[in-house]
């Protein structure tokens, strides 16, 4: 007895639906691995800038640019410009390249050179206050904050212990990168007020891009 194309079309139809069950979850998995790399990427900037910044101050008597004359190589005279540029500057041997300053997931494009170097080629705000001396202390992260549903505004702006702070949903969707004076990187969703709370300063100035 022969197979009807009824039956044909029925056992093509169930091939199909198994092919689908057993492709799917892969395709699922990869499409959550190119939705994370951008920000893996952006970590790993934030790591490359702590070891730039931790090399940068063994030879500045265990201080960071903010810290530092602009006589002696640092950035001191320019934090009440609230641009982070100037406080990458100085740290452009140990960079090498201005590349890891800017996120993947940014819109903004990497300076070809530090010469260039302008606010809108950074993707990550640096802070003035806080020192070696600090291990929690934020140091730096995307600048893509947010203060009580208001974007912060590029310059210098005060992270106070009282702030609601949180994420704008341009970079990674309502998360971001955080790095801090003892060298690791976070990323961080809800819990940015109890990360401020624990910095042990009073405030911290970030000179946001």
């Amino acid at each position: 007895m022969g197979i009807t194309i009824v039956e044909v079309i029925a056992v093509m139809a169930v091939i199909a639906l198994l092919a689908v069950a057993f492709i799917q979850p892969t395709i699922m998995r990869l499409n959550r691995t190119r939705s994370h790399a951008p920000r893996i990427d952006c970590m790993n900037n934030l790591k490359q800038i702590a070891i730039c910044l931790r090399q940068w101050a063994i030879d500045h008597e265990d201080r960071w640019p903010p810290q530092v004359p602009v006589t002696n190589g640092g950035s001191m005279e320019f934090v009440a410009l609230g641009t982070p540029v100037p406080f990458f500057v100085p740290m452009s041997n140990e960079l090498c390249t201005p590349k890891a300053l800017a996120c993947p997931a940014d819109t903004r494009q990497p300076a070809p050179d530090f010469i260039g170097l302008t606010d809108q080629n950074v993707s990550y705000f640096l802070s003035a206050d806080a020192t070696t001396a600090t291990p929690n202390a934020i140091i730096g992260g995307d600048r893509n904050l947010v203060v009580a549903g208001q974007a912060v505004k590029a310059g210098l702006f005060t992270l106070k212990t009282n702030l609601s702070v949180s994420w704008a949903r341009d970079l990674h969707n309502r998360c971001g990168n955080m790095l801090f004076a003892d060298g690791h990187v976070e990323t961080v969703s809800n819990n940015v007020n109890q990360l401020i709370q624990r910095q042990g300063l009073a405030t911290n100035r970030l000179a946001v891009p």
